[in-house]
């Protein structure tokens, strides 16, 4: 934006105005962005909104556009080929709108615009947002085992019952179940949630010889993990319950007030489709377009055929080269994840056995550097706190977990935490079992067992689910 001349930065001067990213402060321009995406996740029509400065004479407005645009991606190219050496860039600007002021939301009345005039706001002022879910076919089937995703294509029967299974999510509900707890930086989170349709897509074969079917997700706004978790939890149904039981398992844990097992799927597949900006119109009826993007709908398709899709096929055949299991990343690739939830597939759906979740700081000595230094007596506590939902993973998969690493991604269910753990943090977790409760948790070579002798806390009356 500053090489091509639409923003403009100057360090050490502070000024009154806009157009101007003064010491680095994007909040000078006014700077938002429509939707904030997970870790791994792409997006085909991102939509950012900025003060940008603009030539008051010359050249017309359609003019400036195109000499924008064009400079944009040519500093983005120059940038990818200098920095990265990589010929394209991860960014592409499709094109910019003129927006005088924002369509909602009087809380947000600027005095400096007029009375009654709210700043446009590129998340705010969004009316909803379109998710695409690349998912293997192989992965929608009912399997007795672990699926190899060459090969398989999906029916139309089978195509039906996950339509079938993907409608139940539409319409309003409390998808606490589907996120991870204290998930806003703004405050706590209202987790109901509006899906306006969830629904089957294009079907696509890579040159690898693996089916996708895109799944189509729209509502007005979605939750930190929710997308991912509806599709976690909608391909255990389809792969491990049967055609009677699939659709009273998927609403009793959708409609359910107390904590239960989700899967998260992996990241890879998703991205953002689209941002509307639209409004309904209560005289005629239908919708009113606010702010419209046909005129770049053909480049945002080419984007995500030419670079998207390659990009995510490419990952995926990557990261199943990984044959050492401690190395594998289930949240990057479709066929490790579902070997994973074969694995752990009596903990999904079941309810959390106690009521403790973790507080603000209770996780610090997990997360914390390895060579913090000694917190011998602190951590002890932390660790006395975390044990009862130690022995819970454990307990809901049968008493044992055969694979290490498949305990920390339970566990991080359980404890609904936004933090991954790392290598080092899973390290210093396992020796901290080993050193100081190896008397309730035994821990050889990547199994782990509570023994029969050990001290148990004493679980909440209900069943596993």
């Amino acid at each position: 934006l500053i090489k091509s001349g639409a923003l403009v930065y100057e360090a050490g001067v502070v000024k009154q105005g806009e157009g101007g990213l003064y010491n680095g402060d994007l909040s000078q321009v006014k700077w938002s962005h429509a939707s904030r995406t997970d870790k791994g996740v792409h997006a085909v029509g991102q939509c950012v909104a900025l003060a940008m400065q603009l030539a008051a004479h010359g050249p017309t407005w359609d003019a400036q556009q195109e000499r924008i645009v064009a400079s944009i991606n040519a500093a983005l190219r120059k940038q990818a080929q200098d920095k990265w050496d990589v010929p394209q860039p991860d960014i592409v600007v499709y094109g910019l709108k003129k927006v005088p002021k924002g369509f909602y939301d009087d809380r947000r009345l600027d005095k400096t615009l007029g009375q009654g005039v709210t700043r446009f706001d590129a998340r705010r002022d969004a009316t909803g947002r379109l998710y695409e879910y690349q998912c293997p076919t192989a992965a929608l089937v009912r399997r007795s085992g672990p699926a190899n995703l060459r090969g398989v294509r999906i029916t139309e029967t089978e195509l039906a019952q996950v339509q079938e299974v993907l409608k139940a999510y539409e319409g309003t509900h409390d998808f606490h179940n589907f996120t991870a707890d204290k998930c806003s930086d703004e405050g706590p989170t209202d987790t109901q949630r509006v899906v306006t349709r969830f629904s089957t897509g294009d079907v696509r074969v890579t040159k690898e010889g693996v089916e996708y079917v895109g799944l189509l997700v729209e509502g007005d706004s979605f939750i930190y993990h929710q997308i991912r978790k509806m599709v976690g939890l909608a391909l255990f149904a389809l792969r491990y319950k049967t055609d009677e039981e699939r659709m009273p398992f998927l609403y009793s844990v959708l409609n359910d007030t107390e904590r239960r097992y989700v899967p998260l799927a992996p990241s890879l597949g998703l991205m953002l489709e689209r941002v509307m900006f639209q409004k309904q119109n209560k005289t005629h009826g239908g919708f009113t377009v606010l702010l419209d993007f046909q005129e770049v709908t053909a480049q945002m398709e080419q984007f995500k055929l030419t670079r998207i899709y390659p990009e995510i096929d490419a990952k995926e055949s990557k990261e199943q080269l990984v044959t050492v299991e401690a190395r594998q990343q289930v949240h990057s690739c479709m066929m490790h994840w579902l070997a994973f939830i074969h694995r752990t597939r009596s903990v999904w759906g079941n309810h959390f056995h106690g009521t403790w979740m973790p507080g603000v700081h209770d996780l610090d000595w997990v997360f914390a550097h390895p060579d913090a230094g000694p917190r011998a007596h602190k951590d002890n506590d932390e660790l006395t706190k975390l044990l009862p939902a130690v022995l819970e993973c454990i307990r809901i998969s049968g008493g044992e977990i055969k694979f290490y690493p498949d305990f920390h991604e339970v566990l991080m269910e359980r404890l609904r935490s936004r933090r991954p753990l790392s290598a080092k943090m899973r390290d210093r977790l396992r020796r901290e079992l080993v050193t100081r409760v190896a008397h309730v948790v035994r821990i050889e070579g990547e199994t782990m067992t509570i023994p029969k002798t050990g001290v148990m806390p004493d679980p909440a009356a209900r069943g596993v689910g």
